[in-house]
């Protein structure tokens, strides 16, 4: 399993959301497992995306994607993505029990 992170600019949220929710299929046919949305708190249009792929290749080949690239341009994304491929060390999370 391998974990990406997608960082990029849109014109409007809404509109990029719309098309990134249609895109669901597609992504979890090219190894998507799971991802999480976040914007910075001041600008909606500034996106983080993090996602989970199945292997480092699948999301290697569906990042670099004629697929991505025209879904990115129909949704208003604006300049090219930062990507990042990370492998995770540790994960941590708290309970109330901690």
């Amino acid at each position: 399993m391998v974990n990406v992170i997608v960082r990029h600019k849109v014109q409007d949220f809404e509109r990029w959301k719309g098309t990134f929710d249609s895109c669901l299929n597609m992504r979890k046919a090219g190894g998507e497992l799971n991802y999480r949305i976040f914007h910075q708190h001041n600008n909606a249009d500034e996106i983080v995306l993090l996602f989970e792929y199945s292997s480092l290749e699948m999301a290697q080949e569906y990042m670099a994607s004629d697929y991505l690239k025209k879904a990115m341009a129909d949704a208003g994304v604006v300049g090219p993505p930062d990507i990042l491929f990370l492998d995770e060390v540790r994960s941590l999370r708290r309970t109330a029990a901690d």
